[in-house]
């Protein structure tokens, strides 16, 4: 593991809306405890006792005591609140006038008030914008510190050597004296994080000890090597101990670079220069006064005499002693050796007025840098050599005349040239330095989706774009009409018009000067799924696709319908999620007509899309559109398709490499996520392998992309059942359906056996096996699409197992792999109705009992002949039907001495809503000569090693990409799954609760939070009582803009109808502007 992983810093300031509390660093380290500032009189007492302190924590605390009192307060005017304001900061700034953050902030908190007073807002949303901007600095502090770690850490290792440092630090400047991770300690921790950290040198810091009780605490947190000095060891230890660099906060730089700090810094900086290492110092912008021009003008707190006489109210001071105790001292400019170290970088005493004015007049006061990549970080992520400039918001219009939001990666430094001269823009990646970019176009990448690319999809997209862009790509995240920032309306999944709006767009990019006429698609799930029907449309441009978790069959492998069943645990929660998704606004910041935009979009196609889809209940026209299935010669370009065994699209992968004319697969342990940051692992080296396949199909580079095997399958080793799991043991193998053999089981009823046909007895004619409708036998079996969350895979299917018909070999004499698809062929038959359902689930049977699912699979019985209208047909009770029961795709090697299950069940709920008739299921062992057989695809090959041909290098490399998009975590995200049983009322309730958490993007100014709940039951002995329910509330905030969606969605049924129930509630600024309900009755056919 490394430093960074392990490595998460202390909490000094605890924030949400009306409440604040500080950690109470006067009873560090002995005690660890937070205290509630309910008001500004609070927060000026905090700041003065020194309960909180370091410049920039004291600025964030005074701040934010202002807007927690603020929150409870009413004004009738604005400009009573405005002399509220004023007068409450003028207060704050006296608890400690050396450090010039809280003065800083008065002054911001002045303009503001000015700004808003010229711009008339009323007192309450002048209010709300006070407390936002508060909330932006504590923000924008731990934004700054990462950025000022960044910086230092790179100018160190540049100017002293790429090896393990030897730090000394005076005072605490860590994450005890900011918002988070600290200024000069910030620098040690990005040290550290990079294992170029040899040891740390921390004073004590008298007469205040804030380096033993705070420095020391946060080093020991963090688990660094370091060690405590005296403040007078500080020279006999440079000497000795070989210091590589002195490095300390700033309560105040001014214009000449001379800083006030701790007292002892300037005596330090003397050692320094001595002993000719480099003297550093740490501080964010809102450090640096450039209206005083000397330190002479500083003016230097000093504090009670206890502080020295006095230790935990111990004297230890001789009575009538005398006592002068400055808090701090100056250090002349000419002493600051190393530099100092900025958000905006590393200045050099003479330079820094220059520098800093320069980048704070670019608008960049308040806003540090979050999405530059620095050289290092950029190789060590395997960067190209191209720079990065990100266009966060661009509009195209379409044929109509629609505009769609785009934003776009460019390997450029510089706009000149393109039609993209004037747009906001910046740099992401300064590239190889040495590198001049290449001035002919470039082949794009493009990812469509309805999934917002200002917010909700920036934190995924910023590491793989960028990524992208540095091999010399374009990349561009377009969102679809009617979502987004992107005009229109948007009506429903995989419309004709969604892959017309793509062939529109391919065709305009395809145009472009910074084109060269070759796009390539790319994404997972809804963008895997485009790039498939786009295709099918073979647009000129579009020349190669990647498309992860998709399908070819829309009725088939969706989250729809499995087997001709509703899926119970899918079809209504990913309505949901969509209802939830379409009613979101658009960015304020993007779409200036943003409200009426987001009004039209909730009157006009705010609908739920469950009744569009229970409203085609077998293979139609509805579901033929966008399935390529219906013709695969017409997907001409090259695919790579790439599936995972923890998700439900796998079989999709399977089908299109054996139909599609130019295609190669991937099969891996994943959930529904990248295949480089999931769990199940292992991941692979994801973007490489992209980057193989675009480099060959768009740019033409001989690199063997298509002489891979067309099918790279992982076959899973035995794992327990377990609520998650990290990394599931296996190897890589090639799929080659001529290196498989099949295993044909009996299903033998007298014995409950699965056997081998030579093995069986006579006298199985007319031997039969029944099970009842228990509701419960499913509830085990996981999500139909997990993401990897714990709790999302299929759990200990022994319970589910128990309630069902069960068939087990013998214990095996040596292993199995079963590579591919597992076919039931039975004979069955109800007891009562014209319906029923076969659920049929493979298990390998641990010698303790324990049962893990290796595939499942469910049927439709009325849909025993296919799922078109044509060929569905009702049951008559008793009458012995053959049927053919496909299971879903496995992979998966059943070890010596483990037993393979078959277990058998008429109801699996939730994954498939119960069929209207309860009824009983029997199993026959043969009729007419016709036995029941399980047909097992089993891997001959020896497997004894990872496969050394070409290929296989990216699936057993570490991934590489990108840093993440800096983001402000307000509330981790979690995932929690209840499966429980009232005795009472006997219901089965499973419940998920899926917490987004929230968080601020401080790249589109925006906080997100989100939580959705979904709960499905069912009462014992009644599967018509089967409900799924799904609750959903957004909320997204910009600066005086804050929206919140509440969405309500039910499905039930009874014997000939299916109900739909549907509340969408969405508010503005805690008003409620639009309340609508839909409730649906649709008609049951089959299902």
């Amino acid at each position: 593991m490394s430093n960074a992983e392990k490595q998460t810093s202390v909490d000094s300031i605890l924030y949400t809306r009306g409440k604040l509390q500080i950690l109470d660093q006067l009873l560090l380290p002995e005690m660890t405890k937070y205290i509630e500032i309910k008001d500004v009189n609070e927060g000026w007492s905090a700041i003065n006792k020194m309960q909180i302190r370091g410049a920039p924590a004291i600025g964030v605390v005074a701040s934010l005591s202002l807007a927690t009192e603020l929150h409870q307060k009413n004004f009738q005017t604005p400009d009573e609140l405005v002399s509220w304001v004023l007068e409450r900061m003028n207060y704050l700034v006296t608890a400690r006038p050396t450090a010039v953050n809280i003065s800083d902030s008065a002054i911001k908190f002045k303009q503001f008030c000015t700004t808003y007073l010229d711009q008339k807002l009323g007192a309450e949303d002048m209010k709300l914008r006070i407390i936002e901007a508060a909330e932006e600095m504590l923000r924008k502090d731990v934004e700054d510190n990462k950025s000022i770690g960044r910086h230092g850490s790179a100018h160190m290792l540049q100017n002293i050597g790429d090896k393990p440092l030897r730090i000394l630090t005076h005072c605490n400047t860590g994450s005890l004296a900011t918002a988070g991770y600290g200024t000069a300690l910030g620098v040690i921790r990005a040290l550290f994080e990079q294992n170029k950290i040899d040891h740390v040198y921390c004073t004590e810091t008298r007469p205040y000890n804030q380096g033993s009780r705070l420095t020391a605490y946060e080093l020991v947190h963090d688990k660094m090597p370091a060690t405590l000095v005296c403040d007078s060891m500080a020279a006999f230890l440079i000497k000795k101990k070989g210091v590589s660099a002195i490095i300390l906060g700033a309560d105040r730089i001014v214009a000449n670079g001379d800083v006030a700090n701790k007292i002892g810094t300037y005596q330090l900086a003397i050692c320094a220069k001595y002993h000719e290492i480099p003297f550093y110092v740490a501080a964010p912008s809102t450090s640096i006064d450039l209206n005083l021009q000397t330190g002479d003008e500083i003016k230097i707190e000093e504090r009670p005499h206890n502080e020295m006489f006095t230790v935990k109210g111990q004297r230890i001071a001789a009575e009538g002693i005398g006592c002068w105790n400055p808090a701090f001292d100056v250090t002349p400019h000419e002493l600051v050796t190393g530099g100092i170290v900025t958000e905006f970088g590393v200045f050099s005493p003479s330079e820094l007025k220059d520098k800093l004015q320069k980048c704070l007049s670019k608008g960049k006061q308040g806003m540090s840098q979050p999405l530059l990549i620095n050289k290092e970080i950029g190789e060590k992520s395997g960067f190209g050599n191209h720079p990065v400039t990100v266009i966060p918001h661009y509009e195209v219009p379409l044929q109509d005349g629609t505009k769609l939001a785009l934003k776009i990666w460019l390997p450029v430094r510089s706009l000149e040239g393109t039609n993209f001269a004037g747009v906001k823009h910046e740099a992401v990646y300064h590239g190889n330095e040495d590198f001049d970019p290449i001035k002919s176009p470039v082949p794009v990448i493009l990812e469509a989706l309805p999934y917002r690319k200002s917010d909700w999809t920036a934190v995924r997209d910023h590491p793989r774009h960028v990524w992208f862009t540095s091999h010399g790509y374009t990349c561009i995240r377009a969102d679809y009409r009617g979502t987004g920032d992107s005009e229109g309306l948007y009506y429903g999944e995989y419309l004709p018009q969604e892959q017309q709006d793509c062939i529109d767009l391919i065709e305009w990019i395809s145009r472009q000067n910074w084109c060269n006429g070759a796009v390539g698609m790319y994404g997972k799930s809804w963008g895997g799924f485009n790039g498939l029907q786009v295709a099918f449309h073979q647009p000129p441009a579009l020349k190669a696709v990647i498309s992860l978790y998709s399908t070819d069959d829309r009725y088939l492998t969706d989250m729809h319908y499995d087997g001709g069943c509703v899926i119970g645990n899918g079809m209504l929660s990913w309505a949901a999620v969509m209802f939830v998704f379409n009613a979101r606004p658009p960015n304020p910041d993007n779409v200036p007509n943003w409200k009426e935009s987001w009004l039209e979009r909730l009157e006009k196609a705010g609908e739920c899309w469950a009744k569009q889809w229970m409203s085609h209940q077998y293979w139609d026209d509805f579901w033929k559109q966008g399935s390529i299935c219906e013709d695969f010669s017409k997907v001409t370009c090259p695919v790579l398709a790439i599936g995972g065994w923890a998700d439900g699209y796998t079989d999709a992968v399977f089908r299109m490499v054996k139909n599609l004319p130019c295609v190669k697969g991937i099969v891996g342990p994943w959930p529904h996520n990248w295949p480089d940051a999931c769990t199940p692992g292992p991941t692979i080296a994801y973007l490489d392998e992209c980057l193989r396949w675009y480099d060959h199909h768009l740019k033409g580079v001989q690199n063997g992309a298509m002489d891979l095997p067309d099918l790279r399958l992982y076959l899973q080793d035995s794992l327990p059942p377990a609520p998650s799991v990290i990394t599931w043991p296996g190897k890589w193998m090639v799929y080659d359906e001529s290196k498989l053999e099949k295993m044909t089981l009996v299903l033998n009823n007298n014995k409950q056996t699965l056997e081998k046909n030579e093995d069986l007895s006579h006298g199985q004619s007319g031997a039969e096996r029944s099970v009842g409708s228990h509701v419960a036998a499913g509830m085990w079996n996981g999500d139909w699409l997990s993401m990897g969350a714990p709790g999302s895979f299929p759990l200990d299917q022994a319970l589910g197992n128990a309630l069902s018909m069960c068939w087990d070999t013998k214990p095996l004499k040596d292993r199995i792999s079963i590579a591919g698809f597992p076919i039931l062929n039975c004979v069955v038959s109800i007891r009562d109705g014209t319906s029923g359902q076969l659920a049929a689930t493979l298990c390998d049977v641990f010698p303790d009992g324990k049962s893990q699912q290796i595939a499942y699979g469910l049927l439709n019985l009325t849909h025993r002949e296919g799922h078109s209208l044509e060929d569905l047909a009702e049951m008559v009770p008793g009458k012995q039907y053959p049927v053919q029961l496909e299971l879903h795709s496995a992979g998966y090697t059943v070890p010596k001495g483990h037993k393979i299950r078959l277990a058998i069940a008429p109801c699996f709920w939730p994954s498939a809503w119960p069929s209207k008739d309860t009824s009983t299921l029997t199993i026959h062992s043969s009729t007419d000569n016709q036995l029941s057989l399980l047909h097992l695809p089993v891997y001959i090959g020896s497997g004894d090693d990872t496969p050394k041909q070409p290929g296989f290098d990216t699936l057993t490399a570490p991934p590489r990409l990108g840093p993440n998009l800096p983001v402000l975590e307000h509330r981790a995200s979690q995932y929690k799954k209840t499966i429980q049983y009232d005795v009472t009322s006997g219901i089965h309730t499973i419940q998920c609760i899926d917490d987004g958490g929230c968080y601020y993007m401080s790249d589109s100014g925006t906080t997100v939070d989100e939580v959705m709940k979904d709960t499905f039951t069912i009462k014992e002995n009644d599967p018509q009582s089967a409900k799924a329910i799904s609750d959903h509330v957004y909320s997204y905030r910009w600066t005086a803009v804050d929206t919140k969606i509440t969405t309500h969605s039910e499905m039930w049924s009874d014997r000939d109808n299916f109900y739909l129930l549907n509340k969408l509630i969405a508010e503005l600024n805690g008003q409620v502007i639009f309340d609508k309900t839909w409730e649906d009755k649709i008609e049951r056919c089959m299902v």
